[in-house]
């Protein structure tokens, strides 16, 4: 239950863990995406969602901060690796 109470930011909970997690997280994905990115070079790196024609073409090897949405669901990755 507490922990419930803290990630949803329940009055008088310790915000600093929240806080701290999500510093612990956003210090991951950082650290991912450089690894990523240093496995590809930068022509083969797009940045948001390329068009359909790029996917066809094979063009892109890492797609960092795609939004993938379809009638009924949307998703939001880090990113996708080939």
């Amino acid at each position: 239950m507490k922990a419930h109470l803290l990630v949803d930011g329940a009055e008088g909970a310790d915000t600093a863990i929240p806080r701290h997690q999500h510093g612990l997280t956003k210090a991951f994905e950082q650290s991912a995406l450089q690894h990523l990115r240093s496995r590809v070079s930068d022509g083969q790196v797009c940045e948001g969602m390329p068009p359909l024609r790029a996917f066809q073409l094979d063009r892109y090897r890492l797609i960092i901060n795609p939004v993938i949405a379809v009638p009924g669901l949307c998703a939001e990755v880090h990113a996708l690796s080939a």
